[in-house]
């Protein structure tokens, strides 16, 4: 669903949040990088401090590839 508005994230518990997570190479950036990788602590970083707000400003925050 690549038109509406959603991000997944995935995550494990208690990353170092120096952890890049990423996509697997066979399904994800590897294959055409349709889905980003993120590092933990960035994104936690402007997940606090966006919380309550509206989801498109963090869809804005998050780099775009």
């Amino acid at each position: 669903m690549r038109d509406g508005n959603r991000r997944s994230v995935a995550s494990f518990y208690n990353p170092a949040f120096e952890a890049t997570i990423s996509p697997t190479v066979e399904g994800g950036a590897g294959a055409g990088g349709e889905y980003p990788e993120y590092v933990f602590g960035e994104y936690m970083d402007v997940y606090a401090k966006q919380k309550f707000d509206a989801k498109e400003p963090r869809f804005e925050a998050s780099p775009s590839y």
